[in-house]
């Protein structure tokens, strides 16, 4: 099975990296590196449309860029992220990413 790119901007990188310097300050450090882990595997893996086994909570599209904005909380993060809204590929080049817009750090 092909992995499916994760793409992400520097920003929402150097957000992720503060979020977990506050997760280890709180002492769920470990959680936070556990989910994000599940995260990635999921993002990679998983089927993003709605499915009994789908990854995420579809929440609004993107027709222009026709993706489909989803969410999906691994305590303690949530991840806000887009997916092409159909199973194609629309890059002509082997899978369509996953663009991860935003992490939260739950309380």
């Amino acid at each position: 099975m092909k992995r499916r790119p994760i793409a992400m901007s520097q920003v929402v990188s150097a957000h992720l990296a503060m979020l977990g310097k506050e997760a280890a300050a709180t002492g769920r450090g470990g959680q936070f590196i556990q989910a994000l882990r599940i995260i990635k595997e999921a993002l990679q893996s998983k089927p993003l449309l709605p499915a009994p086994s789908a990854f995420g909570c579809p929440e609004y599209h993107l027709p222009n860029m026709h993706l489909l904005g989803c969410s999906a909380v691994v305590a303690p993060l949530v991840v806000h992220f887009a997916t092409p809204g159909e199973s194609v590929n629309l890059n002509g080049a082997g899978e369509s990413p996953v663009y991860v817009m935003r992490f939260e750090l739950l309380s």
